[in-house]
């Protein structure tokens, strides 16, 4: 194993051991983001963190989908 090597698995190791919140958009996608956030529709893992950057799970999809229809009369 070459230094390199380690400090990479040991920077991974500390990144999922403590993750950081995926909670800043992009650019491009930060109005979108704020949007959502504003309509309810996205909330998060429940301790904050938005995983913005993560992959959405059917189950997830399907709850935003859920919240959007319910409130869409709502929607700003």
């Amino acid at each position: 194993m070459t230094q390199e090597q380690f400090n990479q698995m040991m920077t991974e190791y500390e990144r999922t051991k403590n993750p950081v919140p995926d909670n800043t958009p992009a650019d491009w996608e930060a109005p979108a983001v704020q949007w959502a956030r504003d309509n309810g529709l996205l909330a998060g893992d429940g301790s904050g963190n938005l995983m913005l950057h993560s992959n959405m799970t059917r189950a997830q999809f399907l709850v935003m989908l859920k919240k959007y229809h319910e409130k869409k009369s709502e929607i700003r």
